[in-house]
């Protein structure tokens, strides 16, 4: 598969989600960090800005967002003050759901 073809099954997936998932307030980045955190509890921001390739201000600005509408709690890393460390609320992971849901129906 060229890079091409790929470009274009990833903003037609990007598409495809962000319209399947408007109803819940929730954008592409934030429903790939919500995907993220469920399998990995308790991460650093810097973990998440490593493992998406993005500089640690965006995902510090997204974090911030997804903080405001309570999909997840940011703490102070009690081995480093200076680290935060991000896990998903309670709300953050009923999301993951509808977001398992609109990812399985876009692969088929």
């Amino acid at each position: 598969m060229d890079m091409n073809s790929l470009s274009v099954i990833v903003r037609h997936s990007r598409t495809y989600l962000e319209r399947e998932l408007q109803h819940y307030d929730i954008g592409y980045s934030e429903e790939v960090i919500l995907m993220y955190l469920l399998d990995h509890a308790d991460v650093s921001q810097e973990t998440i800005s490593k493992h998406f390739i993005l500089d640690k201000g965006s995902i510090a600005k997204t974090m911030t967002k997804m903080e405001d509408k309570n999909l997840v709690h940011r703490y102070e890393n009690p081995a480093n003050k200076r680290e935060k460390l991000v896990s998903l609320t309670t709300t953050g992971e009923s999301l993951t759901i509808p977001c398992r849901q609109a990812l399985d129906k876009f692969h088929q």
